[in-house]
């Protein structure tokens, strides 16, 4: 009869001992982890109920989630974004631009998320020959979103040229359409959900890209996830040949 308990006993203490060990294992391995980036649709944003969606966000997540990590995502303006990632305060961006000032304070991975075409769009019936001389644009207007990089040649030459920069691309289009400025720089991505509503029939994108940018998962220095992002990279390239990006990618199109 003690024989039996004892054996109930054990066999109940060792089912307690593995539980708790899996737990701990889980706390262990699988790390609940905070980023940030900018509201720029298709690539980040907000839908109706409040959640973040979005191509290069459905990319991160998915590499993220192969790893065993939940995430958590914040978009909030530019600056804001940038000062976060510079004091520490956030685990890292999951899509951004590579310049060498982010690199003091980023580690970036070393596979793409996603590549953009950067074009210029003008009003109809304004159209002029671009071939990628950037001659071309002295003397025109541009919008440009705050804080984004359009490719060396055009960010040596900035400071010559006529740019406003604004909050969002929704805004650029709209100073577009009132004629305030000459020339949106846009990717055909983040151009896209304006120039599918009632007003696209004012706009004209010329056929010649200024550059092509890629985009990067990027991780804060002051965390010390080296390891995670050499882990992400590894992921990232494994969901790239089995075609799961591409398959994420033509979704949003």
């Amino acid at each position: 009869m003690l024989s039996n308990k004892y054996s109930l006993y054990k066999a109940l203490f060792l089912r307690l001992l593995l539980v708790t060990l899996m737990a701990w294992g889980q706390s262990v391995f699988s790390e609940r982890y905070n980023f940030v980036d900018v509201n720029v649709h298709p690539l980040g944003f907000y839908d109706e109920q409040h959640r973040v969606k979005g191509v290069a966000i459905d990319i991160f997540k998915q590499v993220m989630s192969n790893l065993g990590h939940d995430v958590s995502f914040k978009l909030l303006p530019g600056n804001r974004v940038i000062h976060l990632l510079k004091e520490g305060k956030t685990h890292g961006v999951p899509f951004i631009r590579k310049t060498d000032s982010r690199k003091e304070f980023l580690d970036y991975s070393k596979e793409i998320i996603i590549s953009e075409d950067i074009y210029l769009y003008i009003n109809k019936g304004k159209e002029f020959t671009f071939n990628g001389n950037l001659d071309a644009l002295k003397n025109k207007k541009i919008a440009i979103v705050l804080g984004d990089t359009h490719g060396e040649k055009f960010n040596s030459i900035s400071d010559s040229l006529d740019i406003v920069e604004t909050s969002n691309v929704a805004s650029s289009f709209k100073m577009l359409e009132k004629q305030r400025v000459d020339i949106v720089l846009s990717t055909t991505i983040r151009a896209s959900k304006e120039l599918k509503n009632e007003r696209s029939h004012l706009f004209v994108k010329l056929p010649n890209p200024l550059v092509t940018v890629s985009l990067y998962a990027a991780f804060s220095k002051t965390k010390n996830l080296n390891k995670l992002r050499d882990q992400f990279d590894k992921e990232l390239k494994n969901i790239k040949n089995s075609g799961e990006v591409d398959r994420i990618i033509e979704k949003w199109h």
